[in-house]
């Protein structure tokens, strides 16, 4: 059995907002420290996206297997 892996752009917003969060910084400062390193905003939140599905991924077949 399959089941939708999709992460939505609410689950990454919401991942962002925690991960600035435990760095105490707001969502703006969050975003500057992304381009510091590098990325552009969208960019980062496609790589947490395929990050958070993968995540997913494993987890369902984790359960799956127990």
């Amino acid at each position: 059995k399959r089941q939708s892996l999709n992460v939505t752009d609410e689950r990454v917003e919401a991942e962002m907002n925690q991960m600035a969060k435990r760095g105490q910084m707001s969502r703006a400062d969050f975003n500057t420290y992304i381009s510091k390193q590098g990325f552009s905003v969208e960019d980062y939140k496609e790589i947490l996206k395929n990050k958070l599905e993968r995540q997913s991924f494993f987890e369902s077949e984790i359960v799956e297997r127990f």
